[in-house]
């Protein structure tokens, strides 16, 4: 009897446990990647939206993309296009 127990317990131990193992790795692949996209900054205001100082952003909501510069806490946008010259589009921190 404690060799027919053995025979079909803990076959059915391994698959479970095969199961919840493939479900959990699964799950932690199946995160979000984000986009990295430059964001731009203007440190001058006298000059609107140049899009003169970059750096990386991302386009998945969540917090605003921002960067300290000389002290100050300066907001980054996005280009819609590689060739615009301002900078509109809001983008959200990595």
């Amino acid at each position: 009897m404690e060799t027919n127990f053995f025979k079909i317990v803990l076959p059915v131990i391994a698959i479970i446990i095969s199961i919840g193992s493939s479900i959990t790795i699964q799950a932690n692949t199946k995160k979000d990647p984000k986009t990295v996209i430059p964001g731009y900054y203007n440190t001058n205001p006298s000059i609107p939206n140049p899009c003169n100082l970059s750096i990386q952003c991302s386009n998945n909501v969540g917090p605003l993309c921002t960067t300290i510069s000389d002290g100050q806490i300066y907001q980054a946008f996005g280009k819609e296009f590689s060739t615009d010259t301002t900078c509109s589009i809001i983008l959200y921190r990595l």
